[in-house]
Formats: C-alpha cells, sequence, structure tokens
C-alpha cells in the first residue's frame, strides 16, 4: 500500500472518530463504528486512544456500552485497544451518577471485551448497589453479570454490603432470607 492510501484511511478513521457525540441515534452510531473497522484494522488501531478519548466525552452509559459492544462484535484487538486506552476514572465518575442496569450492561460489554478493566468497575458497581433498595434489581443485576463472568461476579458480591441491605429491606415482607453461599458470597430467596 503506498503512502497516499495509507494516508486516505487515516483520514477516514480520523473523520469519522470526529462524528462519534452524544447526539447521535444507536443505528447513526452503529453505522460509525462500522465504517472505522471496516477499514484496514491496523490503521484503526493506531486511532483506538482517540476513539476511547471520543467514548470518555459520550455522558450516556448505554452509548458507551453499545459503542463498546458494536466494536467487540467487529475486532476483538481494536476493542481491547479502546478499552484499554478509556480513562478509568472518568467512567466511574459516570457509574456513580448512574443506576445499577446501565452500570450493569456497561460491565456486561466491558467484560467481554476484558475480564480485568471490568474488576476495576466492580468498587464502583457495589456501592450503587449499596445504595439501592430494590433488593429484586440488585439480585437480577449480580445474576446477569454471573451469566457472563463469574469471576467479575464473585468480585461483586464480596464487596455488596448485604447486611445493609437486609436491614433496609427488613418489614418489606419479600425477601425470605440471606444466606452464605461458597466462600462467603451470598444469595437471596425471595418469597412468592
Amino acid at each position: 500500500m503506498d503512502f497516499e492510501q495509507e494516508n486516505n484511511k487515516e483520514k477516514i478513521v480520523e473523520n469519522l472518530i470526529v462524528s462519534i457525540n452524544n447526539d447521535l441515534d444507536d443505528g447513526q452510531l452503529k453505522e460509525i463504528l462500522q465504517e472505522i473497522i471496516n477499514e484496514d484494522e491496523k490503521v484503526v488501531l493506531q486511532f483506538s486512544k482517540q476513539i476511547a478519548t471520543k467514548i470518555d466525552q459520550i455522558s450516556n452509559l448505554d452509548k458507551i456500552g453499545f459503542c463498546l459492544s458494536v466494536l467487540s462484535l467487529k475486532s476483538k484487538l481494536v476493542s481491547f485497544s479502546v478499552v484499554n486506552n478509556i480513562d478509568i476514572e472518568i467512567l466511574k465518575n459516570k457509574i456513580d451518577q448512574n443506576n445499577i442496569f446501565r452500570i450493569r450492561d456497561l460491565i456486561i460489554a466491558i467484560i467481554k471485551i476484558s475480564e480485568e478493566i471490568a474488576l476495576q468497575l466492580v468498587g464502583n458497581l457495589a456501592r450503587r448497589i449499596d445504595q439501592t433498595k430494590d433488593m429484586v434489581a440488585i439480585a437480577y443485576c449480580i445474576c446477569d453479570i454471573e451469566k457472563v463472568s463469574e469471576k467479575v461476579a464473585y468480585a461483586l458480591v464480596d464487596q455488596i454490603d448485604f447486611e445493609r441491605n437486609l436491614k433496609m429491606m427488613k418489614g418489606k415482607g419479600d425477601i425470605e432470607h440471606l444466606s452464605n453461599h461458597k466462600g462467603g458470597h451470598y444469595y437471596v430467596r425471595f418469597t412468592e
């Protein structure tokens, strides 16, 4: 490939990255991400830091998870590089301001790319869970994460303050009991 072709591919990718923003609907965002990934993987890898920076600027966790899912479906190498370049502190701040279902979906998207990066976010999700009074939502969150990664789910369960959550629920009548499970992990059984 000559220099001019290489330069054109870089310009295409650069222009596509610039067009990623909060105002795009999922269809438009998917098209842009697929166009980026359809370019030469080596060229796209050069821009993984810029893609990560654009993703850092997206405020909506659903869109961030969507971006990562689209990237991971098209190229594991590119999605891994992008996730490794995302500013984890910015992501943690966004997690602290969102509901547990949005966080769960984001963490599941990240687990599919890098379990180690997902583990870095578990503490933030655990804190959000500790602020949640809906034990059914908590159970779904944990179960959905466990379907993708037991390691991440167990790390999450280890950081959740179940005793505090149980006290918040006392008298609500929807929990039969909370009990110890396999080496300190907990499960909740709900009454019908």
